[in-house]
């Protein structure tokens, strides 16, 4: 029986038309498609508005605390895109002073959610603080809302950023009681 198969096997091998699939021969596989090209995804163009308008240093100046407690305040944000231009980070550090022997200091990441349409934010404090936010985007003023801790109490938290030039905004918010009214410049 093995004489029979290695015949016809040669037989078929002779044969081309028979080999490369004419009429009434096995169907040859097919050669499998190429997979479609990966593209990087891209950054939001809402996110890339955004981080146009903030990068660099800005000096910021004006009040904090509870009400009726308020001390002046001074700090510094350096904003820049990272993570391939997918974030929006800031870098706060307040200045020590006399009225404030324990200077805040910051960082804050913005992204854009393409599904709700939205930016994200989350903050991280050296007080062990955090916040997550969410605002539709406005290039004249965003209106954050969300949640965080606060000196280790759970709190809504708000900031409202309003630009008056394109060197200069208003920045005011609260967590809780303690508030925020701030001018920065670049």
């Amino acid at each position: 029986m093995c004489k029979v198969l290695v015949a016809v096997g040669s037989m078929l091998a002779a044969v081309p038309a028979f080999a490369q699939g004419a009429p009434g021969a096995p169907a040859q596989p097919a050669k499998p498609a190429e997979p479609p090209k990966m593209e990087a995804p891209k950054p939001a163009k809402e996110l890339e508005d955004l981080a146009k308008g903030m990068k660099g240093t800005w000096k910021c100046e004006g009040k904090v605390g509870e009400e009726g407690k308020q001390r002046p305040t001074k700090l510094s944000v350096q904003w820049g895109a990272e993570l391939d231009g997918f974030w929006i980070v800031g870098k706060f550090a307040e200045t020590k002073s006399k009225d404030n022997p324990m200077p805040y200091k910051a960082a804050t990441y913005i992204s854009y959610d393409s599904a709700a349409k939205q930016l994200v934010r989350t903050d991280f404090d050296n007080f062990g603080g955090w916040a997550t936010m969410t605002a539709k985007p406005d290039p004249a003023k965003i209106e954050w809302t969300g949640e965080g801790v606060m000196m280790g109490q759970k709190t809504p938290q708000q900031e409202t950023i309003a630009r008056t030039s394109d060197k200069e905004v208003n920045v005011s918010g609260s967590a809780g009681a303690f508030k925020w009214a701030i001018n920065c410049k670049k």
